[in-house]
């Protein structure tokens, strides 16, 4: 399980104990169904938020910095193939998943399936907003989506009491459906979340405590009532994803119908969750340090000049980049000839640095082929480790251990990248490295030196 399912988890587990806490006994069940909802969509989003803190330092030069950008360019778009998991637990807990969330997948299937063939078979009659769906057993009745369950026997006796009736029909109009359907897919995917299983309790309870409330607008005999649901709570159900009598809840419907609602206790319980929110992004998400340096003379890129451009070179700057767009409207290398590149680069490498940032391209002299160089003893022997660094020979993802067939002679250039928090294998390994043989290096510079191209270019979305 990743950093970030664990997260996941733990926020989930902190806005579920301040509903229980502050919220589920107040009678503002229309915040609590929006809180309950929105809460649970933020403890996924949360932990995937990430807050950048600049650091300045001193001006360095970025020679190699920067071709190692290009370098990492170039790395990042190679195909790779997949590499089986170091770990055998991996394997197998990936294998759990897969089959454990089909089955909840295919049960989710099968119980709209079953739903909708009770629609299908049964006759409906229009009823208002709602359908209102006959069944030949003797059930309680229950709503889904716009369609209100009920007994064929009632409806033609005409036994089923008003109160019954607007309960199921506050189900339909308030959609509380779509909320049931909701928390059933997020207990198809995560599964292993066991406070989305409470987190269902809750909202159903809260549906009901919705519906009671739309009851005793309009009927105000609330002990009639009660009675009411305890009579329907004894008949059975076998339908999922609806809004129905049960048990296990009447109890707590029983004690919200008697309570009184506080609104200045309410509104202070509702304060006291603004600083939860702030607690929970704060702990749960992602906090990283930017470093600002100041870029200085480089072999491939020219400084920013403390003079601006004119006008005039700006405008055909402008009216050169346009000539090159493609039909998303983005600059594509190959549609500008070397002319152009050298006109671009001339300009471009004059501007200063503002004038440069408002730019859609960057293009720059092309960096000189890598340098052979074999890696040391030492630094074979730490690349052996898989929990640390992912292997790339010639471009094929490897298992750490092929690098024992190698002596370091074998080896002409080596590249090693820290892989970023959202990276496909980070948690696997986090740290990459390419590693190019002799017969592979050959090739590439073969290559390199019969590439003609002068510069480098490439799109950068416009600074506001």
């Amino acid at each position: 399980m990743s950093s970030y399912h664990i997260k996941v988890i733990l926020c989930s587990a902190m806005f579920y104990l301040a509903y229980k806490i502050i919220l589920e006994k107040e009678k503002t069940h229309v915040f609590n169904r929006f809180y309950l909802l929105s809460s649970l969509i933020f403890a996924f989003i949360i932990p995937s938020i990430t807050f950048n803190n600049s650091l300045n330092e001193q001006p360095q030069n970025t020679a190699i910095n920067f071709e190692n950008f290009l370098e990492v360019r170039e790395k990042n778009i190679m195909p790779t193939t997949p590499l089986e998991a170091s770990l055998p637990i991996s394997e197998i807990v990936y294998y759990l998943y897969i089959v454990v969330t089909t089955m909840l997948f295919i049960r989710y299937l099968y119980n709209l399936k079953t739903l909708f063939a009770a629609i299908k078979s049964n006759g409906t009659i229009s009823y208002g907003k709602t359908n209102l769906v006959l069944i030949e057993k003797n059930i309680s009745p229950f709503s889904f989506l716009n369609y209100t369950f009920i007994s064929e026997k009632q409806y033609h006796s005409n036994s089923l009491e008003k109160e019954i009736l607007i309960h199921e029909f506050c189900h339909v109009n308030q959609k509380h459906t779509l909320d049931i359907l909701l928390i059933e897919v997020l207990q198809v995917v995560f599964w292993f979340n066991p406070f989305i299983y409470l987190y269902r309790k809750a909202i159903q309870l809260n549906h009901e405590f919705l519906a009671d409330a739309a009851v005793l607008n309009n009927c105000k005999d609330v002990k009639y009532y009660q009675n009411l649901l305890i009579d329907m709570v004894s008949e059975n159900l076998t339908y999922n994803f609806s809004s129905r009598f049960n048990y296990s809840i009447t109890k707590n419907r029983l004690i919200m119908m008697t309570k009184t609602k506080n609104h200045k206790r309410a509104i202070l319980k509702l304060l006291t969750l603004i600083p939860i929110l702030i607690a929970v992004v704060y702990i749960f998400s992602d906090k990283t340090t930017a470093q600002n340096t100041n870029i200085t003379n480089s072999p491939t890129q020219k400084p920013a000049s403390n003079k601006e451009v004119t006008e005039e070179e700006m405008l055909n700057f402008q009216q050169m980049v346009n000539q090159g767009l493609d039909k998303q409207g983005k600059p594509f290398i190959e549609n500008y000839s070397a002319e152009t590149k050298d006109k671009l680069f001339a300009i471009q490498s004059r501007m200063n640095k503002i004038q440069q940032e408002k730019q859609m391209i960057r293009i720059v002299l092309r960096p000189k082929p890598w340098e052979k160089k074999n890696p040391t003893e030492s630094e074979m022997e730490s690349w052996l480790d898989d929990k640390k660094y992912g292997v790339w020979i010639d471009n094929k993802r490897v298992k750490n251990k092929e690098l024992k067939k190698y002596k370091t002679t074998d080896i002409a250039h080596v590249f090693v990248s820290k892989l970023a928090k959202n990276a496909y294998n980070y948690g696997k390994h986090y740290y990459q490295v390419d590693v190019m043989t002799n017969t592979e290096y050959e090739k590439y510079l073969e290559k390199e030196l019969k590439n003609k191209e002068k510069h480098l270019m490439w799109y950068r979305p416009k600074s506001k």
